[in-house]
């Protein structure tokens, strides 16, 4: 069976300001990190709206024909919010309206927000063997919890058999993450 990807949406800046040659500068530029993010990070899969959804070059653009994309990017951000994806912010996004509007909407749809993320200083993991812990808390409707301290998945039916030999979702840690779930686990499993 194939691995399961992690989807990532690239927030960066595409308009700029105005100058000539911005689009073509900012194009490549997310061209080069979303190259980078794959070489680093194989099981991973880059989602940028400006590559997904075509280059818009909106220089003399009809306001209502902006507001689409935008609307267009929340969309996509919100498919891949709902496939267990994050979001990672490159460049001058502090300057850019549209860079803040996904931001934006990444927080209010609870996603994780990464802010110029070096892709090799962080790894996958995906765990098989889980080492479920009792977290104490229940779901709105009252399920116990559980949480694998090796991947950090959260689960209310952990226990039975057919669960136990399903991989979870993998998720994107940094080195430091991935030291103290195993760490943890090595706890949980004395």
């Amino acid at each position: 069976m194939q691995e399961r990807q992690i989807p990532i949406y690239l927030i960066h800046p595409y308009r700029g300001k105005g100058r000539p040659g911005e689009y073509a500068e900012n194009l490549q530029k997310t061209i080069d990190i979303a190259q980078e993010i794959q070489a680093a990070l194989p099981q991973v899969l880059v989602i940028s709206p400006v590559l997904a959804l075509g280059p818009i070059n909106d220089e003399n653009l009809h306001p209502k024909i902006r507001e689409q994309a935008l609307i267009k990017c929340k969309n996509l951000m919100e498919i891949v919010y709902l496939a267990g994806g994050e979001a990672w912010a490159f460049g001058d996004v502090a300057n850019s309206k549209g860079c803040g509007m996904e931001m934006h909407h990444a927080g209010a749809l609870g996603m994780r927000l990464r802010i110029d993320p070096d892709p090799w200083a962080l790894e996958t993991i995906q765990c098989y063997d889980h080492a479920w812990v009792h977290l104490g808390e229940t779901t709105p409707s009252g399920k116990i919890l559980y949480r694998c301290a090796k991947c950090g998945i959260t689960d209310t039916v952990p226990v039975k058999p057919k669960h136990e030999d399903r991989p979870c979702r993998p998720v994107i840690m940094t080195v430091k993450e991935v030291e103290q779930c195993r760490a943890s686990a090595e706890g949980a499993a004395q």
